[in-house]
């Protein structure tokens, strides 16, 4: 167990005694307990689902080596998401199984767990008693769900400034009734994760899943083709409505094909979102903007989009 330093209370320190020799290896990773449950780092950059020490000759003689200090998750405010934000949950459970190939007799429920705060891993073997630490979705067609009753699964959950750019979760299906085949823990396999890929300017976007298939996959961010006509001219469109509370959307057309950034920002300068930062091919363009986690005010969008660049205002009324 490690403990808060005398000198700094955001550095934790502690030491543990291993019988080691030069060339061994010490497999290791931090976690923290909260009202969630435990919160393990995700995603060590190894192939053993760890952090490693390599225990040196001088670290033998010396009987000790110390391990260097890093973030937790190794963040810094590069590579963590910069402000409080959105995903929206969806799982597809037509013809859902579980992590042995069973069909689910019926669909009760559908929880969502995880690695990052606010989702949890449940105590091992997800007991009954853990049901606190998991979210439960819904297919009513509220908080994040678009239609109801058509077993999509979905939930709007809200992250904390700093969250990770790679968020770790899975689903499971009917969780403490006899219909989740003998287990609350029935997606996939154990350790068989989904991740979503976040940025450090996010704010909101959707997670599509289908239950089962575990991948790695960036956030949807909410940038629809319109149509499959081809615009002449590019032109960034005044967003609507305007002024607006506390969504709004924005309209895009780019006549080639190429990498398109759209970014919001104060009227301090200082970037507060970026809508979109990948290619896209020639069309028309309409994209969601939540500003929900913002400060009523004026706001400017900028696109970029090869030697096109053009700006515009908007405003937040709360």
């Amino acid at each position: 167990m490690l403990s808060a330093s005398a000198t700094d209370p955001n550095i934790y320190e502690g030491s543990a005694q291993y019988d080691s020799f030069d060339g061994d290896v010490i497999f290791y990773k931090y976690a923290y307990t909260s009202a969630n449950g435990t919160n393990w780092e995700t995603n060590p950059p190894t192939g053993s689902g760890n952090y490693e020490q390599t225990v040196s000759a001088d670290d033998i003689a010396n009987l000790y080596t110390v391990i260097p200090l890093r973030g937790y998750n190794n963040a810094t405010l590069d590579n963590v998401v910069n402000q409080a934000s959105v995903i929206r949950f969806e799982v597809d459970m037509t013809g859902a199984m579980n992590g042995s190939g069973v069909a689910f007799p019926s669909i009760d429920n559908v929880f969502l767990a995880g690695g990052n705060p606010p989702l949890a891993w449940p105590g091992g073997g997800w007991p009954d008693t853990d049901e606190s630490l998991v979210i439960f979705l819904n297919d009513s067609g509220t908080d994040g769900d678009l239609v109801a009753g058509d077993n999509k699964w979905s939930k709007s959950v809200d992250f904390p400034t700093y969250s990770p750019f790679d968020i770790e979760y899975k689903y499971g299906a009917n969780w403490g009734l006899a219909s989740n085949l003998g287990a609350n823990d029935n997606e996939g396999g154990v350790g068989s994760n989904h991740h979503v890929t976040l940025f450090k300017t996010f704010w909101s976007g959707d997670a599509i899943d289908v239950f089962g298939t575990m991948e790695t996959k960036a956030v949807v961010n909410g940038v629809d083709q319109k149509g499959s006509g081809i615009p002449s001219v590019y032109e960034l469109g005044q967003n609507y409505p305007n002024p607006f509370n506390p969504s709004t959307t924005i309209n895009f057309s780019i006549p080639e094909s190429g990498l398109v950034t759209l970014k919001v920002f104060n009227i301090l300068g200082q970037e507060v979102a970026e809508l979109v930062n990948n290619v896209k091919s020639a069309g028309n363009y309409e994209v969601s903007f939540d500003a929900s986690n913002l400060t009523s005010g004026m706001y400017i969008y900028k696109i970029q989009a090869g030697k096109f660049s053009s700006t515009r205002k908007m405003m937040l009324l709360k």
